[in-house]
């Protein structure tokens, strides 16, 4: 019997279900902490066996690290797409931080 074909996006697909679970960890270590923060709550919310969890990130700390990680990435990205309004008057600058935040 033919095994059937992963998704390109959606459940399936290995990287998106890598994503959604970097997401639902970020979510949970936000609002409780590490500590507070549950790998059975975040295998639940993104509907994956426990050893999906293991088998990308090896343990908490390691999609603790994922997460950090994805944050300083998009932080970077985010101060890089500031950089060109430099050259605009301050209170310019701040309305566009303050645009971008939403």
């Amino acid at each position: 019997m033919a095994r059937p074909l992963k998704a390109a996006t959606g459940k399936g697909n290995v990287e998106w279900t890598k994503q959604q679970l970097i997401n639902a960890a970020a979510k949970q270590f936000a609002q409780l902490g590490y500590g507070g923060a549950s790998l059975s709550k975040i295998r639940e919310i993104v509907d994956v066996k426990n050893s999906t969890i293991h088998y990308h990130f090896g343990s908490k700390q390691g999609l603790y690290e994922a997460v950090t990680e994805q944050l300083e990435n998009s932080l970077r990205v985010f101060i890089s797409e500031l950089e060109p309004a430099t050259a605009q008057p301050p209170m310019e600058r701040l309305c566009l931080l303050i645009e971008r935040l939403q």
